[in-house]
């Protein structure tokens, strides 16, 4: 859209405790619609399609996994991990800045996707790494720390106020904060898991 020759963005972002807390790695924060077209940024690139968009997060989130080898120090046991569903999202972890009736169906559902694939892209990072025998992954549509734990020892889960991890026997969720300070992507993602062991081990001992 152009006013008086001045191109208006349009902005959308994630709620602010979720940029703080869970640090999403490659997902965009808004989206400039300039007259009928709209460009994505992912990565630190921009491009004219929410599809280019989403494939250079695909690329840039396996090149993360790539790197994520086994741990010589597994917890075991066994861990399910939640992860937000595209309504929780939606509802949740979005908030728009202008007229939101402007977003076009395209651009909400690539950011919901692209919220999806980061999320995604930690539970596979924890299965890879090894820290349990055994990880499950399933969805949430909100309120995760009451999520029934069943049989499993550890449930971790992304919440809007970002990652947390609780055990069997303690219902009181513990943060697991990405650090800001590493800013290799492939560095922090592994501080990340090696938090999970840490509070894992710690949770096992009590």
């Amino acid at each position: 859209m152009r006013q008086n020759g001045t191109t208006v963005p349009f902005n959308f972002k994630l709620v602010a405790t979720k940029m703080r807390k869970l640090h999403l790695l490659c997902v965009v924060l808004f989206i400039s619609l300039f007259g009928c077209g709209a460009r994505y940024m992912t990565g630190g690139e921009t491009f004219s399609s929410s599809s280019e968009a989403l494939q250079k997060q695909t690329e840039n989130l396996a090149h993360i996994l790539d790197k994520i080898t086994p741990t010589d120090n597994p917890v075991h046991g066994s861990a399910l991990v939640l992860i937000p569903s595209d309504v929780e999202i939606h509802k949740n972890y979005i908030k728009f800045e202008g007229n939101a009736s402007r977003i076009q169906k395209e651009q909400l559902d690539w950011l919901i996707t692209s919220v999806t694939n980061d999320c995604q892209s930690a539970a596979n990072a924890i299965r890879k790494r090894g820290i349990f025998d055994s990880v499950a992954v399933e969805r949430h549509n909100g309120n995760p720390a009451s999520f029934p734990i069943g049989n499993y020892d550890y449930l971790i889960f992304a919440d809007v106020d970002g990652w947390f991890i609780r055990g069997k026997n303690n219902p009181r969720p513990i943060s697991l904060p990405f650090d800001k300070n590493i800013s290799d992507e492939t560095s922090r993602r592994l501080a990340f898991l090696d938090l999970i062991s840490q509070q894992a081990k710690a949770l096992r001992s009590q």
